[in-house]
């Protein structure tokens, strides 16, 4: 994660803490992925906090095992395209080809 992506995780995370801002935390949620600042794996952890979940309640949620949410947060799962669909259940986010900008 490289230092801005670092940040923004943080505020995130920071923004969660008080549910008050929960609708400042989407704003600012949805402007960091239009300004691509998110991979998908801190797109997908940014999104379970977000919803104010941990890892056991978001794996629930998509309906996957936790351990294969924790190992995809910590950057060593290789998840198929049908896991990542069900990580961005309800987001508003989809995955799809898309071609490599020169």
């Amino acid at each position: 994660m490289t230092g801005k992506n670092a940040r923004q995780v943080e505020r995130l995370t920071k923004v969660r803490k008080k549910s008050s801002n929960r609708e400042q935390l989407r704003r600012d949620f949805y402007a960091a992925i239009d300004a691509e600042q998110f991979d998908l794996r801190e797109a997908v952890h940014a999104f379970r906090l977000m919803l104010g979940m941990n890892q056991h309640e978001f794996a629930a949620y998509a309906e996957i095992s936790p351990r294969i949410l924790m190992a995809f947060e910590q950057g060593r799962g290789n998840p198929t395209m049908a896991t990542v669909a069900k990580l961005l259940k309800g987001s508003g986010l989809i995955l799809r080809p898309v071609r490599r900008r020169k």
